[in-house]
């Protein structure tokens, strides 16, 4: 029985943030740069996805202090990213997830700010059981 609630801790969940907390959302993960942050999000996926032409995005809080955001398209959005030859179609959840590796990964050579480090390690966990893992593993490899 304990193998299994070990197990159990070791899952990582999201829970959809409250519109009425969204603006205070990413300024509480990331302080001064939260603006920053948030346009190497969307700047990544405009660049991987020539689908992606901007629109609300969801914001995800997840149980390990981690967090990403999504954009609330309705179709899957094809990813094109010539750096590591990735190629494929992800739902946008596994798209913002990857934008928001991507971004993370990125601005923490830029900036001297472990809330970046520790927001990419947060998702990272998360997505191992994220169904399009594979996809996500891939497109960030």
């Amino acid at each position: 029985m304990e193998m299994s609630t070990a197990i159990d801790e070791a899952i990582v969940t999201a829970v959809k943030v409250d519109d009425a907390q969204r603006s205070d959302f990413l300024p509480a993960h990331f302080g001064n740069l939260c603006t920053i942050v948030e346009s190497a999000i969307f700047t990544f996926l405009s660049r991987m996805s020539d689908d992606y032409r901007g629109g609300l995005w969801n914001f995800y809080e997840l149980s390990n202090d981690g967090l990403y955001m999504a954009p609330t398209a309705n179709t899957p959005l094809h990813l094109s990213w010539a750096d590591n030859f990735f190629e494929g179609d992800l739902s946008p959840d596994a798209a913002g997830i990857v934008a928001c590796l991507m971004a993370f990964s990125h601005l923490s050579f830029q900036y001297d700010d472990q809330r970046l480090v520790l927001a990419f390690h947060a998702l990272r966990d998360f997505v191992d059981t994220h169904p399009e893992a594979g996809l996500i593993f891939a497109a960030i490899d």
